[in-house]
């Protein structure tokens, strides 16, 4: 497969991809090699929601071409076409923390340097 270049190579390799991203974590959450249709299946956002029913999801096919092009991403077998990805190059990529549970009760409202670690939905 060639580089994809232009408009579509920065919307594939966008850091705020979130098809990627959410591939991304559900390889490193499996730590063995799962094909693309494995991962459109089962990814989720750090939210827990399901990926695929969001309105902002992309079709299975596209995600299966974004992945064999990503950086990120190490392909393994090509039939099927398996992926893995690693602690190391997600982090490297991108700037956020992949196990970040955002459904957790217990740190919503902790205080550091007297701002909110994060804002809560719903309040003023």
């Amino acid at each position: 497969m060639r580089k994809l270049e232009g408009r579509l190579s920065r919307r594939t390799m966008s850091k705020q991809n979130d098809a990627i991203k959410c591939a991304a974590r559900y390889l490193l959450d499996k730590s063995t090699p799962r094909t693309a249709a494995e991962c459109f299946e089962h990814m989720t956002f750090k939210s827990g929601k399901l990926y695929r029913i969001s309105a902002r999801a992309t079709t299975l096919r596209r995600l299966e071409s974004r992945m064999a092009r990503h950086p990120i991403l190490t392909k393994h077998n090509t039939n099927p076409k398996t992926y893995t990805c690693t602690l190391e190059d997600y982090e490297e990529y991108f700037d956020c923390d992949p196990f970040y549970d955002y459904t957790d009760q217990t740190v919503k409202n902790k205080q550091s340097h007297d701002k909110p670690s994060r804002r809560v939905k719903n309040e003023d």
